[in-house]
């Protein structure tokens, strides 16, 4: 089977994070987001991948390629203009073939088992087959509605706090019958939610939902990402490695200088290149980012460092997220901040505690290795 991934929106709920990148270059941890959805395929024996791009499509291009280096053949449906979610697959139909395929977001972060969404959409004869997953809050997405058979019954996008009718929403995963691509005109703007699926029940094709138990999170906000890298580096998502690992609940990528006094109480992910130094303590859940450096008796907690930033000597962060090629001067105080692109924290006037913890309360916080 194929697959088509959904990679060419804009990301800018994930500002600044998307600032000098597209959305599926978004490191998640140790690895772009989109390079997770990848694995997630070839876990389940899914090598022939068509990606639509638009936005930045160059950087997504250069970094995957024709997919040779991760054992898979990747080509690339480039819109010329925005054609949303469905108008985008349909853009990759030449690539596609007759058989069912695959479709699946860009902007998730998932171990939902592939293989058993297969076989039910099979099993069931069905033409459409949504993954779907049961939620605490279904604000803010496609909530379903299914009947005993495990059928579609009623879609709403997005519904208002009165409107909601169930706590099962759509995954942005799907399986797909070739022949639900000609209820599209070519370079058409359609949306899978909004235009396509409301006509296919209109219609009564076959159209069933795979109540799914894993994991799943919509990666599309700031709030949700902070969330995803924490569940990842939890251990909750069980196809995504790591690393190697350096000490309990840490791991690294490759040329990685630790000063031999840092203080590293996991979980915590540092990537390529980077430098901590003499001094410096760092609680998780923490990311430093490839080519990072962290100056000397700085305090980190809870935060996200992307790639090529700087920490000034004697600074707190806690509870934040500093974007690419920052630079944040001695002495600062980062909290619950978000950094942009580029940007220079400059030093306070005043020096806050930067809120020491014992190991014990630490460990009771609720974070676990494994």
């Amino acid at each position: 089977m194929k697959a088509v991934i959904m990679a060419g929106g804009f990301g800018s709920r994930l500002y600044p994070l998307t600032a000098k990148r597209p959305k599926p270059m978004v490191p998640l941890v140790n690895k772009p987001v989109l390079s997770h959805i990848l694995g997630l395929l070839k876990h389940h024996h899914i090598t022939d991948v068509i990606i639509t791009v638009k936005h930045m499509a160059n950087q997504v291009q250069e970094y995957f390629g024709d997919g040779t280096r991760f054992g898979m053949k990747i080509t690339y449906a480039l819109e010329e203009t925005p054609l949303g979610t469905a108008g985008g697959v349909k853009n990759a139909e030449p690539y596609i073939g007759n058989e069912p395929f695959l479709v699946i977001s860009s902007d998730i972060v998932t171990d939902i088992d592939l293989t058993k969404l297969i076989r039910y959409h099979r099993d069931k004869q069905a033409k459409v087959t949504m993954a779907l997953k049961r939620v605490n809050n279904p604000k803010g997405y496609g909530v379903v509605l299914l009947d005993k058979r495990g059928g579609i019954q009623h879609l709403l996008e997005k519904p208002q706090p009165d409107e909601i009718i169930s706590n099962i929403v759509n995954t942005g995963i799907y399986i797909l019958e070739p022949t639900v691509l000609a209820y599209m005109q070519a370079d058409t703007k359609y949306d899978f939610s909004y235009d396509i699926f409301p006509q296919l029940l209109d219609d009564e094709v076959p159209f069933f939902g795979y109540l799914a138990s894993r994991y799943w999170r919509d990666m599309g906000t700031i709030q949700n990402y902070e969330q995803a890298v924490v569940d990842v580096l939890d251990g909750k998502v069980n196809h995504i490695r790591l690393g190697t690992p350096i000490s309990p609940g840490t791991w690294s990528g490759k040329n990685v200088s630790i000063a031999s006094d840092a203080v590293l109480l996991g979980p915590i992910y540092i990537g390529d290149n980077v430098k901590i130094k003499p001094g410096v303590t760092i609680y998780g859940p923490t990311v430093i980012h490839d080519g990072s450096v962290i100056d000397r008796k700085t305090w980190i907690r809870n935060s996200v460092i992307d790639e090529g930033s700087y920490v000034g000597k004697h600074t707190t962060v806690y509870q934040s997220i500093i974007a690419q090629h920052s630079y944040i001067c001695s002495e600062s105080v980062v909290i619950r901040k978000l950094i942009h692109n580029e940007a220079q924290a400059a030093p306070v006037k005043f020096k806050l505690s930067p809120f020491p913890i014992s190991l014990k309360e630490h460990f009771m916080s609720g974070y676990s290795y494994g």
